[in-house]
């Protein structure tokens, strides 16, 4: 899966071959090139299970090459037409569970779910989860958890009927079925009614096996007068079947608001503004609602601190790391390590229990101590917004960046052990500003960059 666990940790136990020496003489095995699969970009992490690698494109198009020569094993062209959302008809990481393969696509109005089966790519099952004729879209990755298919929607921010608009949704669907279970909104109907929008969720979730708690990070208000507590957040969700409460938000952390001090949105000038609030809709943003669009992008980390407790930590647009306590989401500690940007600062972290890795604008890598928060050490990227997301194993963290080559760094004390443009290896342009990652498993670090894989040993 996109995290590799539950608890999006990132991080491959099992990798003990490749370490921080070996990591320097990496060299391509094999790549293919998203045309031989039916085109588009790759925005995702491939996964790897089944012996094969399973990946999908920005144009719809799925495909399973055996992990260890990437031969191409199957491959499925998926019908987005037109495609939705700002990535193309599929942005997240396909999810591997039982002999499944299951995609979110992202059709425009009728965006769906379907399962195909891991050894064919055959159809098993397609459920579309939101015919409305609003333009949600998905750019999270499906967890699977006690048979249930978790994902969240995001959507459009304004519009003429703005009353009908930013109020999405989550989904939990039965994984052997594709029936919708529950279809939640992050902003309850009461507060919706009220002139609270926004709460969109796309960064992929996390999941404490034991107590059955979900947790993601949610985005922007979408509104010049007043954030909901729902918004830019990190909510928790119970999935414990027998919970009076199943399905629903139980708690939130709220990180920085949009404008970061709340009191502003009661300033006079911003309120009669109005609502529409994104600039890329129109309207624009106000230096009267001084608004810099901080909501969570990139995906959470669970780990246990020394004394059992699990902590949730996650990277905010807003250049803040926020870790939170599982079981109440009081405050364990927050550190700032970015400038606030309303693009970028949306890769995804990864962690060794010990320390959190986190790709930040304008370009670098930074470790964090996980009891405490504090630098461990921060190491230089090179390129400019961080989309990107953050995989380590075995004493080395990887990930691709924006200028569009394969990043390697030591990660007890940050030095660059690799840094090679993928271009050498595909003969073909990558830059990569995307959500793209590096899967690391059969002691092969699996890239996805753009419009190719490469695979390197």
């Amino acid at each position: 899966m996109y995290g590799r666990d539950l608890a999006g940790t990132r991080n491959q136990t099992a990798e003990t071959t490749i370490g921080p020496a070996e990591a320097q003489a990496l060299t391509a095995a094999w790549s293919i090139p998203s045309s031989s699969i039916g085109g588009g970009s790759f925005s995702n992490t491939p996964v790897i299970a089944n012996g094969c690698v399973y990946i999908a494109s920005s144009t719809g198009n799925v495909a399973a090459l055996n992990a260890d020569t990437g031969a191409i094993v199957w491959t499925v062209s998926l019908e987005a037409n037109p495609p939705g959302g700002n990535g193309g008809a599929i942005v997240g990481s396909v999810a591997f569970h039982e002999g499944r393969v299951i995609v979110l696509v992202n059709q425009m109005f009728q965006p769906y779910a379907i399962s195909l089966d891991a050894n064919t790519g055959a159809q098993q099952w397609r459920t579309i989860v939101d015919d409305d004729d609003i333009a949600d879209y998905a750019n999270a990755s499906p967890v699977i958890f006690d048979g249930m298919l978790f994902f969240g929607m995001s959507g459009p921010d304004s519009g003429d009927d703005y009353s009908a608009r930013a109020h999405q949704q989550y989904y939990i669907l039965d994984v052997a079925t594709g029936a919708i279970i529950a279809e939640p909104f992050v902003i309850p109907q009461k507060d919706f009614d009220k002139g609270h929008r926004g709460g969109a969720i796309w960064a992929t979730p996390v999941i404490d096996a034991d107590s059955g708690y979900l947790y993601v990070g949610t985005g922007n208000p979408v509104s010049r007068r007043f954030e909901h507590r729902y918004d830019n957040a990190i909510i928790k969700i119970d999935l414990n079947r027998d919970s009076d409460r199943f399905t629903e938000i139980v708690d939130a952390y709220k990180g920085e608001p949009d404008n970061y001090v709340n009191t502003l949105y009661g300033h006079p000038a911003c309120q009669a503004l109005g609502d529409d609030q994104r600039f890329w809709y129109g309207g624009g943003y106000s230096a009267a609602c001084v608004q810099q669009d901080l909501d969570f992008g990139s995906s959470p980390n669970l780990w246990t601190d020394d004394n059992g407790d699990i902590v949730v930590g996650e990277f905010q647009k807003s250049g803040i790391f926020h870790a939170a306590w599982g079981d109440t989401l009081q405050p364990a500690w927050r550190t700032t390590i970015s400038a606030p940007s309303a693009i970028g600062n949306a890769g995804s972290s990864a962690t060794d229990g010990e320390t959190v890795y986190v790709g930040v604008n304008p370009g670098a890598m930074v470790a964090l101590d996980t009891d405490t928060g504090l630098p461990v050490w921060v190491s230089p990227i090179g390129d400019g917004v961080r989309y990107q997301a953050v995989s380590v194993a075995n004493g080395v963290v990887y990930t691709v960046d924006t200028a569009g080559a394969f990043d390697a760094f030591d990660a007890a004390t940050g030095l660059p052990l690799l840094h090679r443009p993928v271009r050498l290896d595909t003969g073909a342009s990558s830059t990569a500003l995307s959500s793209s990652g590096v899967a690391i498993a059969r002691n092969t670090i699996y890239v996805a960059i753009a419009g190719s894989i490469v695979a390197y040993r």
